[in-house]
């Protein structure tokens, strides 16, 4: 349940990176590939901000209303033992076997497919620019 509630996003420091591209000082890097992967970058990360903020919006409005209807009593817990007793167990199986619940999780599993697919994408290529940078401050030394 507390995985279901996390709520994490990308949110990169893009200050120098925004001040080379407006100021036009991309063209001062000779280097055709880097200027390329640089001048592309924003809008992978633009593409998968979107993908999370979808799931966020999906979450908001269908999945923590779901949630709120639920009995707190019945679903929040201080003491371990209390956790594992059968009576809290049935609730929470009953809850997860729940044709809504059942739903929600499909939706939910269907947005973040594209997050899932995105990232390791965009982390490819951040990967790259700083292969590419890498050998090109070696070749400066």
């Amino acid at each position: 349940m507390n995985r279901i509630n996390a709520n994490w996003t990308y949110d990169p420091f893009q200050g120098i990176y925004k001040s080379v591209i407006n100021s036009g000082k991309i063209e001062l890097i000779s280097n055709g590939k880097l200027k390329n992967k640089l001048a592309t970058i924003q809008d992978l990360i633009i593409d998968y901000q979107e993908e999370e903020r979808e799931v966020r919006e999906f979450s908001k409005k269908s999945l923590y209303p779901f949630l709120l209807k639920q009995p707190l009593k019945d679903f929040n817990f201080d003491s371990k033992d209390i956790l594992e007793s059968e009576k809290v167990k049935d609730k929470y199986i009953k809850l997860f076997k729940s044709f809504e619940f059942d739903k929600l999780m499909q939706q939910l599993r269907g947005w973040m497919r594209s997050i899932f697919e995105e990232g390791p994408v965009l982390r490819e290529e951040m990967v790259s620019i700083i292969n590419i940078l890498e050998e090109e401050i070696e070749k400066q030394e």
